[in-house]
């Protein structure tokens, strides 16, 4: 897991040696007694190259520690991903590389301040790794969804769902409706994927997944990685339409391609049924609920289709009232009905914010006390 700037700047763990070691451990042994490999990205949370021999030496000393429970005769292969600051100036004088969009303006001469400069690994290279044999690879700077997407990729299963289901995957039990249950088991194969939850009474349901196309993404239908991209729209392009795209010089192709697939209807019925998911627009098999349903989920959907702001989207659910036939809107306080899930839902759904924790006592990762709430 990436925890973000410092690390990477200071070339360092966010961890103990000891805990990573201990866990590092647990899954060496795991991977030993199913017979699979182990992949780790980011290798000591910021994927340095330093970190990467970091990580090895840590595997070294505990496969001679416990030769028979993580296996006598491993192969580890490791995947550095640093760059050298100069090399990078040089390329962005020559046009070579340029900054992300909406980043903040630089100059050649703003690589000389990095510490540490990292290239991003992808599913690729990872799969270049695995195909050496390893038992065990060990990847510096990655993507966390390449790495859980790039053993389903080797192996033939669907590549839409393995991108969809890694991207949900590294959310682990964040995609259940108990956040701190821990893990979930997500199963590839030629069709999709499936999500199961680990934790005893624990569920997974297409609510509590659906929002995870968004998280630390810019776009909500197209997920960017190293060697491409994840359209979720939920149509396919034309051969056509590929050649086309692949064969397009234009920097601002990306962007021109999301502009279009925006403006499609496919577009407003498909993310339509995400924010119905989200609102809790659903029959449950009662047909006196069919009209309301109906009704909101086309509401939802021209607001799409008609660009409407999200302001003024989010103050027509707040802000609804009356009755589902005249305000289809108002279907979501059908669904809702105690103050405690008017502000759980309200400040997850409309402000990205999970404070159900402070309800029984102060949240462990947030600045909301028991008070607060």
């Amino acid at each position: 897991t990436d925890s973000g700037p410092f690390y990477l700047g200071t070339g360092t763990c966010k961890y103990a040696r000891a805990s990573i070691k201990r866990e590092w451990a647990m899954l060496m042994r795991a991977r030993a007694r199913l017979g699979v490999p182990l992949l780790i990205g980011t290798a000591g949370t910021c994927g340095v190259d330093a970190m990467v021999d970091w990580m090895l030496e840590i595997t070294a000393e505990i496969a001679a520690e416990d030769p028979a429970g993580v296996g006598a005769a491993l192969q580890v292969a490791t995947l550095k991903s640093s760059q050298s600051p100069a090399t990078l100036a040089e390329q962005f004088s020559q046009g070579a590389i340029r900054a992300l969009e909406g980043a903040p303006d630089i100059e050649a001469a703003d690589f000389a301040g990095c510490s540490h400069a990292v290239a991003l690994a992808g599913a690729e290279q990872i799969q270049a790794a695995l195909e050496t044999g390893a038992d065990i690879v060990i990847a510096g700077r990655a993507t966390d969804t390449a790495v859980i997407a790039a053993l389903p990729l080797a192996r033939g299963c669907h590549a839409g769902g393995a991108w969809h289901g890694a991207k949900i995957g590294e959310c682990g039990a964040l995609a259940t409706d108990n956040p701190g249950s821990g893990a979930i088991l997500i199963e590839f194969d030629a069709t999709g994927f499936t999500v199961q939850a680990t934790g005893a009474g624990v569920q997974a349901s297409p609510h509590t997944v659906s929002a995870h196309m968004l998280y630390e993404n810019a776009d909500p239908f197209v997920l960017y990685e190293p060697g491409g991209y994840l359209d979720v729209t939920g149509t396919l392009p034309t051969p056509e339409q590929v050649k086309t795209f692949v064969e397009d010089k234009d920097a601002k192709k990306r962007d021109k391609l999301v502009d279009a697939l925006l403006d499609t209807p496919e577009y407003a019925y498909y993310f339509a049924s995400k924010w119905a998911d989200i609102l809790r627009v659903k029959r449950g098999n009662q047909q006196t609920k069919a009209r309301g349903t109906f009704g909101s989920h086309d509401w939802i959907r021209n607001a799409m289709a008609d660009d409407k702001p999200y302001d003024e989207f989010a103050r027509a659910v707040l802000c609804a009232t009356g009755d589902e036939r005249r305000n289809p809107p108002t279907v979501w306080y059908q669904e809702l009905t105690k103050p405690e899930q008017f502000v759980d839902d309200t400040a997850q759904v409309f402000l990205g914010l999970r404070i159900a924790c402070a309800q029984c006592h102060h949240h462990p990762y947030e600045k909301w006390s028991q008070d607060d709430y």
